[in-house]
């Protein structure tokens, strides 16, 4: 028989049991919510982060991009400053050198500034450079001359050629040539032996120089007389298959060419600030120099990968014979 109050004391134990689990699913429930709620807000707050980073990030790739334009259009501006700056320089070298040539060639200057033109291909040198070393031994070579400015004007051209093919030949340095020709102008031979011609640099090797000549030649040759000893010196120098091997060079080798190509450059650098160029010649002449300069690379770098290919070929055949 079931013992009704038993029962009912245990139907209220089991009501309230019930009722406390109903209580802690709610507050598990409103926990849930708070952890939903917490989540959107941490969600929403992490969504901003990112917003905010990105926001950065492209702020700062923008800024970079900036900054990149503004650093390259400075670095352009600076080079063409230089530019500018440089063909004022060599132009400003140029108005002193004519000044000097002008002043020592007088109705000639014109004829010294056409072989200063050409000097690019003659002589591998810019006009300037080559307006410097005229200026160098001129005088002398005038007074030797009695002040004939056209022959003068004709043998300093010859003894600036001859002074770059010796240089070229040789392999002197063409400042030490153009010390030793400058020194023979004041009748100081002892840098004849910088040429390298076979003559020690004393005042009696030049005589023997003179008299080696004379034999070529059947011409008699005085050392007092500066154009005598450079006549001379091109005697020999032709006798020994120097002469005329700058041009050549020019044409042909490697370093002929960028040595013409160089002079051409500071000639259209020079030309820029003349108002009597011709900048379409001079630009013509930097072109013409730097297609010969590629004719002259590109032979050689083609023999320097057939060299590579043959050495890893017998690098490989090394290895695996051994």
């Amino acid at each position: 028989m079931i013992d009704l109050g038993k029962l009912s004391a245990k139907v209220e134990i089991d009501t309230n049991k019930a009722t406390k689990d109903l209580n802690n699913f709610g507050k598990s429930t409103d926990e849930g919510k708070k952890g939903v709620s917490d989540l959107g807000k941490e969600t929403e707050n992490t969504s901003g982060k990112v917003n905010m980073f990105g926001q950065v990030l492209k702020a700062n790739l923008v800024s970079k991009a900036i900054t990149t334009a503004v650093s390259g259009l400075i670095s352009n501006i600076k080079l063409i400053g230089d530019a500018f700056v440089g063909v004022i320089q060599k132009y400003a070298d140029y108005e002193q050198l004519i000044g000097g040539v002008e002043t020592l060639f007088k109705d000639s200057a014109d004829k010294v500034s056409k072989y200063a033109d050409e000097a690019y291909k003659t002589a591998g040198l810019s006009a300037n450079a080559y307006m410097e070393t005229v200026t160098g031994f001129s005088a002398s070579l005038l007074q030797s001359l009695n002040g004939d400015t056209e022959k003068a004007a004709d043998a300093a051209n010859q003894a600036i050629i001859d002074m770059s093919d010796n240089a070229n030949k040789m392999g002197t340095s063409m400042e030490s040539i153009q010390n030793a020709y400058q020194g023979f102008a004041k009748q100081n031979y002892t840098m004849l032996d910088n040429l390298k011609l076979g003559y020690g640099g004393t005042k009696e090797e030049m005589k023997r120089l003179l008299a080696d000549a004379e034999k070529l030649t059947g011409v008699k040759y005085d050392i007092s007389n500066l154009n005598d000893v450079y006549s001379a010196i091109h005697v020999i120098q032709t006798e020994l298959g120097i002469t005329g091997t700058t041009a050549k060079e020019a044409e042909t080798t490697i370093s002929g060419s960028i040595n013409s190509l160089k002079a051409s450059w500071e000639n259209l650098l020079i030309g820029l600030g003349r108002t009597d160029s011709d900048i379409s010649k001079l630009v013509s002449n930097v072109v013409n120099s730097a297609i010969t300069v590629v004719k002259n690379v590109v032979p050689v770098v083609g023999q320097i990968f057939v060299g590579l290919k043959e050495a890893v070929k017998v690098g490989i055949e090394s290895i695996a014979t051994n």
